[in-house]
């Protein structure tokens, strides 16, 4: 038997295995590893469902307990990035992240709108440029300007395949 005090469990959906990690957050060097080959033409969805749960109840077994909460890494091709550069011009104004914020919402606006069979998951700040001098802290952000360029970054997944991973877990 092994013992974990404060299990964090890793599953990893790759596109020929699936992954599950786990590893005792008190005491870094305890893990246990299990895997198991796929192939999703050849099998249908109910069978990768079968494989993790017989991952999971293999791992609950040996630790003789349950895991409450599992971290989910999807490795597909159903995730894609866009990439958007917007700039706004202002007359020598007070700019703050409330700004930032209403720049991001238009860009999630027209990628909503542009790419409705995609379901965004994260949006990244790649770059904050205010007359052309790249900002590092927009947290704390007041600071006047007369152009703002802010570059995003989308990480986006088919609506399809998200809605299957939800119905998954």
């Amino acid at each position: 038997m092994t013992t974990f005090n404060s299990p964090v469990a890793i599953l990893e959906l790759g596109s020929t295995h699936i992954n599950l990690a786990i590893y005792d957050n008190l005491i870094l060097n305890q893990s246990l590893f299990y895997e198991e080959k796929i192939d999703y033409i050849n099998n249908e969805n109910i069978y990768i469902e079968q494989i993790i749960d017989n991952l999971i109840l293999k791992a609950e077994k040996k630790l003789k307990q349950h895991l409450n909460e599992i971290i989910l890494i999807v490795d597909t091709l159903s995730i894609n990035s866009i990439y958007i550069s917007q700039q706004k011009n202002y007359d020598r104004r007070l700019i703050t992240i409330n700004d930032l914020n209403h720049l991001i919402n238009e860009s999630e606006t027209i990628v909503k709108r542009n790419y409705q069979e995609k379901e965004i998951l994260h949006i990244v700040k790649s770059k904050i440029i205010f007359d052309d001098k790249i900002i590092q802290d927009a947290e704390n952000l007041s600071q006047e300007t007369s152009k703002v360029t802010l570059d995003l970054i989308f990480l986006v997944i088919d609506k399809k395949k998200s809605e299957y991973l939800k119905k998954l877990f």
